[in-house]
């Protein structure tokens, strides 16, 4: 999964492997939320079958750490705070900038907001075969 301005020679990467490329600029004004659900859909579906996942941008330090932040989030149910522990003890030196933790912030509440609804249906409907028992 390449995070960058500019795309990678195509004859950089090999056939065999899958490849994303995900047009990117690192400033605290780029909108990188727009690649969340696509970024955590193409990580999760490469552990699904058991293969590696390679992120990464020209420094490892904002741009892949979102990404991998926004993944860790959605599918392992962390918070912000414990996806940037959880990358920052195998990467000591990610630094998301200012503008992606910002975006990271309103993932973070919406993933909240989205398990507490999915919470509140499960428990109606938990209470709805109670009632009619």
């Amino acid at each position: 999964l390449s995070v960058v301005f500019i795309p990678p020679a195509k004859n950089l990467v090999p056939s065999h492997i899958k490849h994303l490329f995900l047009k990117a600029d690192d400033h605290i004004a780029f909108n990188i939320r727009q690649y969340f659900e696509q970024a955590c859909a193409f990580i999760d579906e490469a552990r699904q079958s058991k293969g590696g996942v390679l992120v990464h941008c020209v420094c490892g330090v904002s741009r892949s750490t979102s990404l991998c932040c926004a993944y860790l989030m959605k599918h392992h149910s962390m918070s912000l705070e414990q996806a940037l522990v959880q990358i920052r003890s195998r990467r000591h030196i990610i630094q998301p900038n200012i503008g992606f933790l910002r975006q990271l912030l309103l993932y973070d509440e919406q993933l909240q907001l989205d398990h507490t609804r999915q919470e509140k249906t499960a428990m109606n409907v938990i209470i709805e075969k109670i009632e009619n028992i």
